[in-house]
């Protein structure tokens, strides 16, 4: 086979992180074997042009540590030979800006995914930063993170609906929490919580529930009981108000809800 060959300039995610090319020319990661247009100014290039993704399947293990090469691809718990696979993110320092990684949990087996080090953290909407965090339950979850490249942080940019609620994002109408409260308790929403399902013994006299910290302008929160609750307040966060606090009755199999408005600050109820 006749060819004509190409062998363009080359090195680690180092080496082309510190290169300024001329413009136009064309380098190659030998990390993740991603190719980096050049714009003769900025250091590292302008964009990343990565292979697309593949699958990989890890086997003999519970546990997987990624490394460089395999950013763009998609991991599978299929293999693991524990109840779930444990993927440990490669270090930050040696990723570049826009290095991603997928997961996805198949044949009965979980899987959770962690940071390599204090410090280097998932940011997760609405809850913060964590070194670790599990996808749902079930066959079939996804989640994608993307290293931002500023400093120590993956960023969640896909995640399916129920893997979304498990790990507690912002606006994840299924993120609810099960509560069997005896009369006269309290109910404590933490931030991000979308609902509370109330299954007490028998009928409560009277139930207090304070709602989420930290709430975003048209956030939901509902709660729903199958006993009734004769006396039943609704309190708001720190510098929130409410409106249709109570107490008042809610019934047997009953529910009500609030949506939040952030230019004042309140919860305003729906049903």
């Amino acid at each position: 086979m006749s060819h004509t060959e190409l062998q363009l300039a080359r090195g680690n995610t180092a080496a082309v992180a510190a290169y300024t090319g001329p413009q136009g020319e064309v380098v190659l990661n030998t990390d993740d074997w991603s190719l980096v247009p050049q714009d003769g100014a900025t250091a590292g290039g302008i964009a990343r042009l990565r292979p697309a993704a593949n699958w990989q399947f890890p086997g003999g293990a519970a546990t997987y540590t990624a490394a460089v090469a395999d950013g763009g691809k998609v991991l599978s718990s299929y293999n693991s030979t524990g109840a779930a696979l444990a993927v440990t993110l490669p270090a930050v320092g040696s990723l570049s800006n826009g290095w991603s990684l997928a997961f996805v949990t198949d044949n009965g087996k979980g899987l959770t995914v962690a940071t390599a080090a204090a410090g280097q953290n998932i940011l997760v909407p609405g809850v913060g930063a964590a070194g670790n965090l599990a996808l749902a339950s079930g066959n079939y979850e996804y989640l994608r993170l993307e290293y931002d490249g500023a400093g120590s942080d993956f960023r969640i940019v896909a995640a399916t609906p129920a893997t979304w609620a498990a790990i507690g994002a912002r606006g994840a109408g299924s993120n609810y929490a099960y509560a069997q409260p005896a009369s006269g308790a309290t109910l404590t929403a933490a931030a991000a919580l979308g609902a509370y399902i109330i299954d007490p013994a028998a009928t409560l006299a009277s139930l207090t529930v304070t709602l989420p910290p930290g709430a975003i302008d048209g956030q939901l929160f509902e709660l729903s009981t199958s006993q009734a609750i004769t006396a039943l307040s609704v309190s708001p966060a720190a510098g929130q108000t409410v409106n249709g606090a109570g107490p008042f009755l809610l019934a047997a199999d009953g529910g009500c809800g609030w949506r939040y408005r952030a230019a004042n600050n309140t919860w305003y109820r729906r049903f």
